[in-house]
């Protein structure tokens, strides 16, 4: 210790930021962020598209195998928000024929929708209140849209085309096509 009575300044070392320097931080982060949400955005939109396209692909190989191994009439029913498959059955308490689940709903991703008054959706069916025989069917689901797989597999209409959209009008078709034993479930972009 120095005790001869002079004093030495000694310079204190800056570890701070300035304000210049922070606000240039802040505009990089903001200019990074304007570029990089739209395009994270596009990526989920794109995501969940294609998510909901493959829950129909799913659904529609699952109602085809239904209907080979029971050898019954399967109905994939669409409205905006999900698909479901059923099959007709005769209730033996009421002797009423009535619509009953094989799969429970499976809902397409968030803002994602199947617009059944789109002219695009070709194939598709309303659906059915009599069986193939004239008997009434009680209990119809509310369901816009339907497809049919006969007692075989086989799709009654084929080709089919189910379009999918989002809120950004960004769409997604899954086509169905059927040879001979062949499901051919295709997702494409429009």
């Amino acid at each position: 210790m120095d005790t001869s009575g002079s004093f030495e300044c000694h310079k204190k070392s800056n570890l701070g930021f300035t304000l210049i320097e922070i606000m240039l931080v802040i505009a990089v982060v903001g200019i990074l962020a304007m570029v990089t949400v739209p395009k994270y955005q596009g990526v989920t939109d794109h995501y969940h598209l294609e998510s909901s396209a493959q829950i129909v692909a799913v659904q529609l190989r699952n109602a085809k195998q239904y209907a080979m191994d029971r050898r019954t009439e399967v109905y994939v029913m669409f409205n905006s928000k999900s698909v479901q498959t059923f099959h007709v059955i005769k209730n033996n308490s009421t002797r009423e024929y009535e619509y009953a689940v094989i799969e429970n709903p499976q809902r397409f991703d968030s803002g994602i929708k199947f617009d059944f008054s789109d002219l695009g959706n070709e194939g598709l069916k309303d659906i059915p209140t009599t069986t193939a025989d004239g008997n009434v069917i009680n209990n119809i689901p509310l369901y816009d849209k339907c497809l049919v797989f006969d007692r075989k597999g086989f799709l009654q209409a084929s080709p089919v085309s189910i379009i999918l959209s989002n809120s950004r009008k960004s769409r997604q078709s899954v086509s169905i096509g059927q040879t001979s034993e062949d499901l051919s479930v295709k997702i494409s972009w429009e």
